[in-house]
C-alpha cells in the first residue's frame, strides 16, 4: 500500500485543527475540574476593564488559597457604557470564588445570578441585591 503524499499546506492545515483541538479540549477540562473539585474562598475585587468590543467586563480580582495569594479574573456579559458604575459598585469589595483544588489558578469569581447556578450555591441574603443588579444590566443575547 503506498502512502499519500501531504504536501505543507495539508500540514498546516492539520497542525491548526490540531491546535484547536487541544484548545479546547484543556478548556473543557478546566471547568469540569473547577466544577469537581470546586472550593469557595472570598476575594477582593481589584479593578474592572473593559474587553472586546463592548462586548462585557473584566472583573481583576484577588483570593488566598493554601496560604498563598491569587488572582483571578471574571468577565461579565454587561454593556461598556455601564463599566464606571460597575466599578464604583465592585471595586474593593469581597465576593465569594470557587477555585479548583488541583489547580487554584482556575477560578471563578461568583457575580451573577448564572454562576451561582452554574455551581450550586445560593446567592448570600447580603449578596442579593448586587447580584439582582448586576443582572438586570447583562446584556441581551443576539
Amino acid at each position: 500500500m503506498s502512502k499519500l503524499p501531504i504536501n505543507r499546506k495539508t500540514r498546516s492545515v492539520l497542525l491548526i485543527i490540531a491546535i484547536c483541538g487541544f484548545i479546547i479540549y484543556q478548556g473543557h477540562r478546566e471547568r469540569q475540574n473547577l466544577h469537581k473539585y470546586k472550593l469557595m474562598t472570598i476575594g477582593q475585587v481589584e479593578e474592572t476593564s473593559e474587553y472586546g468590543r463592548g462586548e462585557g467586563i473584566n472583573i481583576h480580582f484577588s483570593f488566598i488559597a493554601k496560604n498563598k495569594t491569587y488572582k483571578g479574573k471574571t468577565r461579565i456579559p454587561i454593556d461598556i457604557g455601564f463599566s464606571e458604575p460597575v466599578n464604583y459598585l465592585l471595586n474593593g469589595k469581597n465576593f465569594p470564588v470557587i477555585y479548583d483544588s488541583t489547580n487554584a489558578k482556575n477560578n471563578c469569581m461568583l457575580l451573577m445570578r448564572e454562576d451561582y447556578l452554574k455551581y450550586g450555591y445560593t446567592i448570600p441574603d447580603t449578596l442579593y441585591s448586587i447580584t439582582e443588579y448586576l443582572d438586570s444590566l447583562k446584556m441581551a443575547s443576539n
